[in-house]
């Protein structure tokens, strides 16, 4: 086994509602440790899951999900073979810092933030480098950033919004710190909570033509309501998709 597995633990799943309401008594409960929605998907999600028929249960699913690609290149207004589709955030996580780290190199994280950036760099036998956010303002430290970056130093991830203190970082200042990063290093923006941003148009998608090393995450969980069917999505350099998607399952999410 690798050491750095064996020091992991694993992964402490909420306890499912139901259990909980049986175990208390109670008749109604809210959980706000996952962030998930408490509305559920939309009529429309509700209407399209209803009028499945689960007469394709027998056969392999779309390993390239095209239906799904065209839809979300529509919406985020890209090519379609810029996106990797994922289970959820996380595999896309796991993929990219398999991708991209050597036993060794490091990543730079602004902390607090998002715990699974540095497990999974620690399964890579990589190093994890916080930055403290700006205590005041609760901004990332982008100068500190720029500061930790050294000849090791392959991926900088960024929450934003953060996830967990909720600030939204400005266009013009992850601009400001592609514009100074080695090209040999990749920026991943977590936009997982975008679409609970005041300025929802925020998000940095429109960089992604001049950037070849940014990469851009986004998720069906929160926002869209859809945590139970774990579907994420990346949006990058076509380059870096193909080689993305060679180290993916391929038949990583279900259709019907």
């Amino acid at each position: 086994m690798k050491k750095s597995v064996a020091a992991l633990k694993a992964y402490q799943a909420e306890q499912p509602l139901a259990a909980i309401k049986d175990q208390y008594q109670l008749e109604t409960l809210a959980r706000l440790s996952a962030n998930e929605s408490v509305y559920g998907p939309t009529p429309k999600v509700k209407e399209a899951l209803a009028a499945v028929t689960f007469d394709r249960l027998n056969y392999y699913p779309d390993g390239s999900a095209q239906k799904l690609r065209r839809a979300v290149a529509q919406l985020n207004q890209v090519d379609p073979a810029m996106l990797v589709f994922g289970v959820g955030a996380d595999e896309l996580i796991q993929l990219l810092t398999r991708l991209a780290l050597e036993p060794g190199q490091n990543i730079i994280v602004s902390a607090p933030t998002f715990g699974e950036y540095a497990i999974h760099a620690q399964i890579e036998q990589a190093e994890t480098k916080s930055v403290a956010i700006d205590a005041s303002t609760g901004h990332v430290d982008f100068e500190g950033i720029l500061a930790a970056v050294n000849d090791q130093t392959s991926m900088v991830w960024l929450a934003n919004p953060n996830n967990p203190t909720g600030v939204l970082e400005s266009d013009p200042d992850i601009q400001g710190l592609l514009q100074q990063l080695p090209k040999s290093v990749y920026l991943v923006v977590d936009e997982a909570y975008i679409d609970f941003a005041d300025a929802s148009d925020n998000t940095v998608v429109p960089l992604l033509a001049d950037y070849p090393n940014l990469i851009i995450l986004r998720i069906l969980s929160k926002a869209y309501g859809l945590a139970n069917l774990r579907i994420g999505y990346g949006m990058m350099d076509v380059a870096l998709a193909q080689k993305l998607n060679a180290v993916r399952l391929p038949y990583n999410l279900s259709d019907f």
